[in-house]
């Protein structure tokens, strides 16, 4: 039976590094995914974070040494040929005499063999394994202070070729892996995730589609440089499942349509690489079909089909001999050397990025900026172009302008409010036909003309009930209600008060049904707006008892807006929302006022205690357990209940960790006193002191 495992890494607090934001917070989203979401079993999925509890008695503190211990149990007694794994790692990287490594929290930068872990060395225990799917991510910070002689992440690429571990990178070599406070991950972590999520990401092929797209379109929107992730996926397994619910399909995919021996694969490439194509098939399902790629050729080797040795394929030579799958995959999508070869067209199963040239980084980002200054810059010019050819259209047109037509509309319009085409000509009253447009202006004591529509002023008092009736019938209720309103009041019979009823009726419908489209979710203003809408609706009207309930809704609503953002610990933006409660309702506005002065109270805690956490953090000495333990002490300070304790706790955590993981590197070194007087400063109470009193036990012995 098929098994799924998973080992998620995540470093914040590196001893001799700058600490990063969101690493630990990578590894522990993934790590919660794939158990609660995805289905993996939570006994065979491994977390290795600053703060991450020990698993059976055994710390999980992501020192080189036990990142290594574990890895090592992990490939070789855990996992078995078939299953399915998934290895994250999310910190430091780094390029050393032309290696990749990862760094551990206590990765040293003047000794990087000595204590970092080699990712040549992981791709060859996790391919060892022959798992049916094997997927290391890998989410590379790199470091201003860390040496470098190629960029990070090419050497991992050229290693990832030679095994059948399907393998992504963060970002391309050259470029930098972001990581952004609006989502509090990595750009990287959080596109990873809304592909697992939602965008239906079952396969890798699917995830190697879903990346290309999502985390430049990502990184772009929160203002950074674009970020491509590069995949690289052994040949036959872009259709395997990497999840639990997709592994059943995957594998009924595999069945039906791979060949049974891979040498039956090789042969098919090569035999469509010769004619100068490689055809994915893909199996029937939404956005992926059959794909027809030209295969480019290697640097400077034309479309001659040759392998990376610069021998070329003979259809005679042994299996051993030709290129490897990735090989024949890399000519997909590697970019040609040569200016003058154009590149493959891209497709929805190319199954590595496309490469950039990582001296271009700060050009792209260059022109991402220019970019959009241009496309605004052009849409405001283009509407002032436009608003100018409006108003002076006669003009560009270049049709004459008819003073007469100006001056007879003048005239015309002081004598008759609307046009008409009749005026009087002779003292007799008789009547001609005249053009609007005529250059005669016409005496205003001659063209009498009735206005349009009456004055509600204008309309005998015993027609104002007829008046206000037609009104209504033309759906015209607040004419209706001025009318109805200067109705003597000894003509105020029993068909006036039905007509102000139906005109009050109308009014007041209008009044609610604006209030209720005012309304959007989560925003508390936009009530306070409906409720200033229905208050218009006075006692005794119709639809007052509506509009009270919900005057009496909305302001509950605002309220448990103010409350929600309470809880988040935003009580300066929850005070303000409480204050949107209307005085009218008298309920609702004492609990609004009550709980004002609770959140006045709390946000004077929450500085206090901020203040204390600031000065903690900012007492930390690098490499200098004491000051660790002088933090963790001055963090104990806020009370149990107070703003700031979840946070205090957990960084109480993570120091005596990092206090328990200095003593352990020490002890490593062979400084046995000075681990014991390390670890004798964890303070008791904090995960890591049991920890730590063992080990003292031990290395007294």
């Amino acid at each position: 039976m098929v098994k799924h495992w998973a080992i998620a890494i995540g470093i914040n607090q590196y001893q001799f590094l700058q600490p990063l934001r969101y690493a630990q917070q990578d590894a522990q989203a993934l790590h919660d995914f794939l158990v609660e979401e995805a289905g993996f079993p939570a006994e065979q999925c491994l977390l290795l974070t600053d703060a991450s509890l020990p698993v059976a008695d055994r710390s999980t503190y992501p020192t080189g040494g036990s990142l290594q211990a574990w890895i090592d149990q992990f490939c070789q007694q855990w996992v078995h040929p078939g299953d399915l794994v998934w290895c994250f790692f999310s910190g430091y990287g780094v390029c050393y005499q032309g290696q990749d490594y990862l760094m551990p929290i206590d990765g040293d930068p003047a000794d990087i063999p000595g204590t970092a872990i080699s990712v040549r060395s992981l791709l060859g225990q996790l391919d060892a394994i022959a798992a049916e799917t094997a997927l290391l991510c890998l989410d590379m910070n790199r470091s201003q202070g860390l040496p470098s002689d190629q960029p990070l992440g090419t050497q991992t690429l050229e290693c990832a070729r030679q095994v059948s571990v399907a393998t992504i990178l963060a970002c391309e070599p050259g470029e930098f892996s972001y990581e952004t406070a609006s989502l509090h991950h990595g750009c990287f972590t959080a596109a990873l995730l809304e592909g697992l999520r939602f965008g239906k990401c079952d396969t890798l092929a699917d995830l190697d589609y879903f990346l290309r797209d999502r985390l430049p379109e990502l990184t772009e929107h929160y203002w950074q440089p674009a970020q491509h992730a590069v995949v690289l996926v052994p040949l036959g397994k872009g259709q395997q499942g990497i999840l639990p619910h997709s592994m059943v399909a995957a594998s009924t995919w595999n069945t039906l349509d791979r060949p049974s021996d891979p040498a039956d694969t090789i042969a098919a490439l090569d035999s469509d690489a010769s004619r100068g194509y490689l055809s994915l098939q893909a199996p029937p399902q939404a956005g992926i079909g059959l794909s027809t790629l030209p295969i480019t050729g290697d640097s400077g080797t034309g479309d001659s089909g040759t392998d990376h040795s610069g021998k070329g394929d003979s259809g005679n030579a042994d299996h051993s001999s030709r290129s490897t799958p990735y090989q024949i995959l890399e000519r997909l999508t590697r970019r040609p050397a040569s200016s003058t070869t154009q590149p493959a067209p891209s497709s929805p199963l190319s199954l590595q990025s496309p490469m950039r040239d990582p001296e271009a980084e700060p050009e792209m980002a260059d022109s991402v900026f220019w970019r959009r200054l241009l496309v605004w810059g052009g849409l405001i010019a283009f509407v002032l172009c436009s608003g100018v050819i409006i108003r002076n259209k006669a003009a560009f047109t270049g049709q004459p302008i008819d003073n007469s037509v100006v001056s007879t509309a003048t005239q015309s319009s002081k004598s008759t409010p609307t046009p008409v085409a009749t005026v009087a000509t002779s003292s007799t009253g008789a009547t001609a036909t005249a053009p609007v447009a005529s250059s005669t202006p016409v005496p205003d004591k001659a063209a009498p003309s009735p206005p349009a529509t009456a004055a509600a002023s204008d309309v005998p008092p015993t027609q104002l009930l007829p008046a206000a009736q037609t009104a209504l019938q033309q759906n015209k209720s607040q004419e209706a209600l001025r009318l109805l309103n200067q109705v003597p009041a000894n003509q105020q019979t029993e068909q006036y008060r039905n007509l102000k009823t139906q005109a009050e009726q109308q009014v007041n419908q209008d009044l609610l049904e604006k209030a209720r489209v005012t309304i959007r979710p989560n925003q508390a203003s936009r009530f306070n707006q409906a409720i200033a809408q229905a208050s218009k609706i006075k006692p005794g009207q119709p639809l007052y008892d509506q509009a009270q309930q919900d005057i009496q809704r909305w302001s509950q609503v605002i309220l448990d807006l103010a409350e929600g953002r309470a809880k988040q610990g935003q009580f300066g933006e929850a005070i303000q929302t409480a204050r949107l409660v209307p005085k009218n309702n008298a309920a609702v506005y004492g609990q609004a006022q009550q709980a004002i002065a609770g959140w006045q109270q709390s946000s004077q805690q929450q500085k206090a205690n901020q203040a204390l956490i600031d000065q903690a953090q900012g007492s930390l000495r690098r490499g200098e357990a004491s000051s660790y333990s002088r933090a963790i002490a001055l963090v104990r300070r806020i009370p149990a209940g107070q703003p700031g304790y979840l946070e205090a706790q957990r960084l109480t955590g993570e120091w005596s960790n990092i206090i328990l993981g200095m003593a352990e590197l020490r002890a490593s070194r062979g400084r046995i006193q000075a681990a014991l007087q390390t670890a004798a400063l964890v303070p008791s109470g904090t995960p890591a002191y049991a920890q730590a009193q063992k080990s003292i036990a031990a290395w007294k012995r």
